[in-house]
C-alpha cells in the first residue's frame, strides 16, 4: 500500500530528529491506520516512546505489537528495556527471555529500512 509505505518513511524521517518524535508516532499512527496488518510500526511507536521516557506508553505499544502477531526478537527487548527502566524486573527477566525465540525475524517495518 503507498499510503503506508509513505507514513511510514515519514514516520523514519521524523523519527530521527528528537524535535519531532510526536510528528513521528503520528505518522506512524496514519501507517498504521492504512494497513493495520503491517508489522513493526508499533515496536517503532514503542521505541521513541521510550526515547521519551514515556514508559507506559512504550509498553502499550510493544503489547500492541506483540498482540496483533507480529513481534520480532526486537519487540521483545525493547519490552524488556521499557520495564527494566520502569525497575519491573521480573517482567523485564520474561521479555529478554523471550528474545531469543525470535531471532532474525524482522517485521515488515523494519526490514525495509
Amino acid at each position: 500500500d503507498n499510503a503506508f509505505d509513505a507514513y511510514r518513511d515519514i514516520g523514519f524521517i521524523l523519527s530521527q530528529r528528537s524535535d519531532r518524535m510526536d510528528e513521528a508516532v503520528e505518522a506512524y499512527r496514519q501507517a498504521i491506520r492504512c494497513d493495520p496488518a503491517q508489522s513493526g510500526i508499533w515496536t517503532r511507536i514503542g521505541l521513541i516512546f521510550i526515547h521519551q521516557s514515556r514508559l507506559e506508553e512504550a509498553v502499550e505499544a510493544l503489547r500492541n505489537e506483540i498482540a496483533g502477531g507480529g513481534a520480532s526478537e526486537n519487540t521483545y527487548c525493547s519490552l524488556g528495556m521499557a520495564y527494566q527502566l520502569q525497575e519491573r524486573h521480573e517482567e523485564a527477566v520474561e521479555s529478554f527471555s523471550r528474545a531469543p525465540e525470535l531471532r532474525g525475524r524482522l517485521s515488515t517495518g523494519w526490514r525495509s529500512r
